[in-house]
C-alpha cells in the first residue's frame, strides 16, 4: 500500500514525500514520541521483495546507527510496518554544498571551514570500518548555523570489497538525478541495481580510478572525491567534467589535472594536499582523510611556516634540504609498504626550512585505550587495556609494543595487570609493573629489552607509596615520587633496595606535590618536576627541576605541564596547547618567553593539562583532539535502550552523578578553570544547572542525599581546619554546615550514602594508600560535628558504602579477593552484622540500588548489571543479569572512585554521555624531525 500523508508508522506520522531515488523514497515526519520533525526513508515497493536490495537497506540502517558524530547525518530508528521497513533519519534544515558552489567558489577561510567538517564526518565512517563510495558536493549540507553534516550512506560500503572485475560487468551508464535528493540538479549518475557484482556506484565527476574501472575500492576512493570536493570549492568547478559520462570517466582516467586553474592565494600545502588526493594511482594517494584534516587544520590556523604561502610562491628547496626529504620519503615509503593498507601516512611541511618535518598516524591497537606510553624513536610501547573494561579491572591490561619498521602493534604475552610504564635514558630497557600473582594484589616490577630480545623478569616488588610517573637517569637509577608526591625514591640501576624516601625542599612551596617526570637534562644534571599546589583559593600546576645530586629544587614555570627537554628547549602544554621556552643548561632555568607551537593536543580532563613525549631522535608523539570532554550531556535510557535528554545543557561533567530521591534533580561534580571540583544540581528539563553554594576555592566533592531530597551532603577539601563533610539545604536556602570533621589532615574523606532516617552516614576515607568505610551520627545542631569512626579492615581495600532504601542492607566494593568486585551486608544500625555476601561475580564496582531496593545495579567491563536483593529470612543475592551496555552508550568509564550513572525511581537509568569530540584515539600521531618546527617558531618569534 502506497503511503499517504498522515499515515502512522511506529512513532513517526507522515507528513509528504519529498524525495524518490534509487534506493529509497523519503517522506517528511514528525516523530510523536519526541516531538521532532525526522526524515523516514523506505524501500520503493517495486523493490521491496529483492533480496540484495534489502540486504543493502538494511547495512545502511547498521552503518548509520554506528556513526554517532556532529558531522554525520543521524539515525533515530528502523522500523517496518505492513512488510516494508523505514528508516529514520536526522531531518536537515539548510543547503547542498552543490547549492552553495552554485553561487561561485568560496573564499579559502569557508573552503578550509567546510572541508574540515566533511573531514571530520568521513574520518569517523573510516574509522567504523565504513566506505561511503559516493561522497559529493550533493551529499554534503550545511545547516543555517553553518554546520556541515555528511548525507546519505546508501552506498556506503562495509567491510567487504567489491568485484575485481571491471566494466565487463558494469551496466549501461545513463544521465540521471543522484540518489535520493529529488532538490538537486540533474548529473551524470548511476542508478543500476546497486547490489549487482562489478557494479560501479555513485556520480561520475566524483569516481577515483579503481572505482570507475570496477576494482575493489577502500577507504582512499573516498579520499579522491575528496579532494574534488576541495577542488570544486576553491575553483567552482568540477575537477573532472564531461558532457556524458563517458567523456567523465575517460577524463578521470586520462586526463591530469590543470593547477593553474586553483586560484593564486591557494596555500602551497592544499595544493599539496590536492595533488596526494587526486594521484590516480591508489598506492601513492594520501590514505588516511584523519591525515587531510591535520593539513587543512594547520593551514587554518597558520601553525606551520609555509601554511599561508601560495603555490606560486613556493621556493625550490636547498640540495641539501633536498636529500634530507629524499631519505625520509624513502623511510616513509620502507615503512607504508610494511604497513599496507593500515599504513603510515607522511607528508612534507611546506616552506623550503622546515623540509624533513613529516606528519605521520600510526594506529593504536583497536578497542584498546591506551593508558601509558614509551617511545625512543625506534620503538613505541603502550599500555592498553579493551575499551569495555571497567576503571578497576587492572588485569586486563596489556603492554603492546611496536618498532617503527613494523605494520602494526603486538601485545606481548605475559604482561596482563601491567600498569606503570618506564623506558631507559638510552632506550634499550622497559620497566612495567604487574601483580605478583593471580591471587595477590601486591605488585611486581618486571624489566625486558626493548628489542623484545628476552623475556620480562622480576626484578624486585613495588611499594604501594609509589607514584606511577618517573624519570630514567642516564645512570641507571629509577626516580619516583612517593607519599603523594611528598618525597622521592631512587631504584638502583643494579637493583637491590631503594634509597630511603628524600622531602621534596622548594622554597616557597613547602605543600606542593612533585612528580618527576620525562627523560632527565644530560648528564643527569637536573630531572623536570609536574608540579601542583594550593594558592591564593585554586590549585596551581607548573613545572620544577631537581638537581639529583645536591637535592635542590626549584618551580621554572607557572600554568604547565608534560616537561619534556630537546635540543636546548624545554617544551611543555597549557591545556591543549603546546609551548616551548629556551633553556639554560648552566643556570638551570629558562630564558625569555615561551613561545606557542601548536593547539589541539587531547585534553581528557579540564583541570589537567594535555600529555605528549618528545623522543631523543626528535620525534614528537602525541593524541589530538583538544579538550574532548567540554560537551558532555545528561541523559535517560529506558529498559528498551530508548534515550532521552534530561536537560540540553553541555559541561564538562567528570564524575559522581546522584540523582534524588523523587528523580526530579540530580548533582554532578565540575572541574573549574582552577582545578577545584564543584558540585552542580541540574534538574530535569532545565537549560543550567546551580552550583551548590561552598566554600569559595574549596574543593565540593562526593554527594549524598537525604531520603526526602531536602538536605545535600558533600565534602569540603581546602587543606585547613575547616575541611570535612558539610549538609546543605539541596533548594540553596541556607549555608553549609559541617557535621563532622576529616580523620586526619592527610585523609580523602567523602560522604557516599545518608540513612534513611538521616540520622547516619556512611563514608569512604582514603589515607596514606588505606581506603576505608567510615561512619558517623549527623549532629542534630550546629557546632557538634560527628565523630566519625572505621568500620571496615586495612587488609584491603573497602570504599562507597550505600544503604538500601529502607537502609536494612549496605552494599560496598572491595578487592579483598584480589580483585574489585561488590558486596552487601546485612546493616546493624551502627556497623555490619553477619557475613557479606559477594554480589558481583568477574569483577564489579560502583554500586547503585534501585529505588525499590529488591535491586541492586554495578558496572563491570562496561556493563550495567543487576542483581536481586533478598534480605528476610537472610540475606541472599540472585546471578546478575545484563541491563545496559554502558559503553556502547557512551558512558564514561567510572574514575576517582566515583559513577556517572545512577537509577532512577521508575527504574530508567540516568547517565552522563560523551560528547562528540570524545571518540577513542585511534592513532597516535607523529612528527619526524620536530626540532625543525622548534627551530623555525622559536626563529619566527625573535622577529
Amino acid at each position: 500500500m502506497p503511503v499517504t500523508s498522515g499515515a502512522t508508522i511506529g512513532p513517526y506520522k507522515v507528513d509528504r514525500e519529498i524525495g524518490r531515488g534509487g534506493m529509497g523514497v523519503i517522506f517528511l515526519a514528525h516523530d510523536t514520541r519526541l516531538g521532532r520533525t525526522v526524515a523516514l526513508k523506505a524501500l520503493p515497493e517495486d523493490v521491496a521483495a529483492d533480496p540484495d536490495r534489502l540486504q543493502r537497506f538494511e547495512r545502511e540502517a547498521r552503518v548509520l546507527a554506528s556513526l554517532n558524530h556532529p558531522n554525520v547525518a543521524a539515525i533515530y530508528g528502523l522500523e517496518e510496518s505492513e512488510g516494508r521497513r523505514y528508516l529514520a533519519l536526522e531531518h536537515i534544515e539548510g543547503e547542498t554544498l552543490a547549492d552553495r558552489i552554485a553561487r561561485g567558489p568560496l573564499p579559502l577561510q569557508e573552503t578550509l571551514n567546510v572541508c574540515i567538517e566533511i573531514a571530520c564526518g568521513v574520518e569517523a565512517a573510516h574509522d567504523g570500518g565504513v566506505v561511503h563510495r559516493d561522497l559529493k558536493p550533493a551529499n554534503v549540507m550545511i545547516t543555517p548555523n553553518e554546520q556541515v553534516k555528511v548525507l546519505d550512506f546508501g552506498l556506503a560500503k562495509g567491510r567487504v570489497a567489491t568485484d575485481e572485475e571491471g566494466l565487463a560487468k558494469s551496466p549501461a551508464l545513463v544521465d540521471s538525478p543522484t540518489l535520493s535528493s529529488p532538490t538537486l540538479p540533474h548529473s551524470p549518475t548511476f542508478i543500476n541495481p546497486a547490489t549487482m557484482v562489478g557494479v560501479i556506484l555513485g556520480t561520475a565527476a566524483y569516481l577515483s580510478p579503481e572505482q570507475a574501472r570496477g576494482k575493489v575500492v577502500d577507504r582512499r576512493t573516498d579520499i579522491w572525491s575528496f579532494g574534488c570536493i576541495v577542488y570544486e570549492c576553491l575553483t567552482g568547478k568540477r575537477a573532472f567534467e564531461g558532457e556524458t559520462v563517458s567523456d567523465t570517466i575517460a577524463k578521470i582516467l586520462e586526463r591530469e589535472m590543470d593547477w593553474s586553474t586553483l586560484p593564486k592565494h591557494t596555500p602551497a600545502r592544499l595544493r599539496e594536499l590536492l595533488e596526494r588526493c587526486l594521484t590516480k594511482d591508489p598506492k601513492k594517494r594520501l590514505r588516511d582523510i584523519g591525515d587531510a584534516r591535520l593539513t587543512l587544520e594547520e593551514i587554518k590556523s597558520g601553525r606551520y611556516a609555509g601554511a599561508g604561502a601560495s603555490a606560486d610562491a613556493a621556493a625550490p628547496a636547498s640540495a641539501a634540504a633536498k636529500r634530507r626529504t629524499a631519505i625520509l620519503l624513502a623511510a616513509a615509503a620502507i615503512a607504508g609498504a610494511a604497513l599496507g593498507a593500515a599504513g603510515w601516512n607522511a607528508f612534507t611541511a611546506g616552506r623550503t626550512h622546515t623540509e624533513g618535518v613529516m606528519h605521520l598516524a600510526l594506529p593504536t591497537p583497536p578497542d584498546v585505550q591506551v593508558q601509558g606510553a614509551a617511545s625512543d624513536g625506534r620503538t613505541i610501547a603502550l599500555i592498553g587495556k579493551p575499551l569495555t573494561a571497567g576503571a578497576r579491572d587492572l588485569s586486563l591490561a596489556r603492554l603492546y609494543m611496536r618498532r617503527m619498521d613494523q605494520p602494526e602493534f603486538d601485545v606481548v604475552r605475559g604482561t596482563e595487570g601491567a600498569s606503570a610504564l618506564f623506558m631507559s635514558a638510552n632506550g634499550r630497557t622497559i620497566e612495567y609493573w604487574a601483580p605478583a600473582g593471580e591471587q595477590t594484589r601486591d605488585l611486581r616490577r618486571f624489566r625486558m629489552p626493548a628489542d623484545r630480545s628476552a623475556p620480562p623478569v622480576p626484578v624486585g616488588n613495588v611499594d604501594p607509596e609509589w607514584d606511577v610517573t618517573g624519570a630514567w637517569l642516564e645512570s641507571g637509577d629509577l626516580m619516583l615520587s612517593t607519599n603523594n608526591g611528598l618525597r622521592y625514591v631512587r631504584l638502583p640501576a643494579k637493583g637491590g633496595s631503594p634509597s630511603p624516601p628524600t622531602r621534596f625542599v622548594v622554597p616557597g612551596y613547602p605543600a606542593g606535590r612533585f612528580f618527576p617526570e620525562g627523560k632527565p637534562l644530560p648528564g643527569d644534571r637536573g630531572v623536570f618536576l609536574s608540579a601542583i599546589w594550593y594558592e591564593g583559593e585554586v590549585y596551581r600546576q607548573g613545572i620544577g627541576i631537581l638537581d639529583p645530586r645536591s637535592g635542590k629544587t626549584k618551580i621554572l614555570i607557572r600554568d604547565a605541564g608534560s616537561p619534556a627537554y630537546h635540543a636546548g628547549v624545554l617544551c611543555f602544554s597549557r591545556q591543549d596547547a603546546l609551548f616551548a621556552v629556551r633553556f639554560d643548561l648552566g643556570k638551570m632555568e629558562v630564558k625569555g618567553e615561551p613561545v606557542g607551537i601548536m593547539n589541539d593536543l587531547r585534553q581528557e580532563n579540564t583541570s589537567i593539562n594535555a600529555r605528549f613525549g618528545i623522543t631523543p631522535n626528535g620525534m614528537l608523539v602525541y593524541a589530538g583532539g583538544g579538550n574532548v570532554v567540554r560537551n558532555r550531556h545528561v541523559i535517560v535510557v529506558d529498559r528498551q535502550g530508548n534515550v532521552s535528554e534530561w536537560s540540553p545543557e553541555r559541561r564538562p561533567y567528570e564524575y559522581d552523578l546522584k540523582a534524588s530521591p523523587d528523580g526530579s534533580r540530580a548533582t554532578l561534580s565540575i572541574n573549574n578553570a582552577n582545578a577545584i571540583t564543584e558540585t552542580w544540581v541540574s534538574e530535569r528539563g532545565q537549560p543550567a544547572a546551580r552550583r551548590v553554594r561552598s566554600r569559595p576555592g574549596a574543593d565540593c566533592l562526593g554527594n549524598s542525599w537525604s531520603q526526602d531530597g531536602r538536605w545535600l551532603a558533600f565534602a569540603q577539601n581546602a587543606n585547613d581546619s575547616l575541611d570535612g563533610i558539610y549538609l546543605v539545604d539541596a533548594a540553596g536556602a541556607s549555608a553549609p554546615r559541617r557535621i563532622a570533621r576529616k580523620p586526619s589532615p592527610t585523609s580523602y574523606f567523602i560522604p557516599t550514602s545518608m540513612s534513611p532516617d538521616g540520622r547516619t552516614m556512611l563514608t569512604t576515607n582514603a589515607d596514606s594508600n588505606r581506603v576505608a568505610i567510615w561512619v558517623f551520627q549527623v549532629p542534630a545542631r550546629e557546632g557538634e560535628p560527628g565523630i566519625p569512626r572505621q568500620i571496615t579492615g586495612n587488609d584491603a581495600l573497602h570504599a562507597l558504602g550505600i544503604f538500601s532504601p529502607d537502609g536494612r542492607v549496605v552494599a560496598y566494593q572491595s578487592n579483598e579477593t584480589g580483585r574489585g568486585e561488590v558486596y552487601a551486608s546485612e546493616w546493624a544500625g551502627d556497623g555490619f552484622a553477619g557475613l557479606p555476601i559477594m554480589v558481583s561475580r568477574g569483577g564489579g564496582d560502583m554500586p547503585r540500588w534501585g529505588k525499590d531496593g529488591k535491586h541492586l545495579y554495578y558496572s563491570v567491563q562496561g556493563k550495567l548489571m543487576s542483581v536481586g536483593i533478598t534480605s528476610r529470612p537472610g540475606l541472599t543475592a540472585t546471578s546478575p543479569t545484563l541491563v545496559w551496555d554502558l559503553a556502547a552508550l557512551r558512558i564514561p568509564p567510572n574514575r576517582l572512585g566515583a559513577a556517572l550513572y545512577d537509577i532512577l525511581p521508575d527504574g530508567r537509568l540516568i547517565a552522563v554521555q560523551k560528547g562528540p569530540e570524545e571518540q577513542n584515539p585511534t592513532q597516535a600521531n607523529v612528527i619526524l624531525n620536530f626540532d625543525e618546527v622548534l627551530k623555525e617558531r622559536m626563529r619566527a618569534a625573535r622577529k
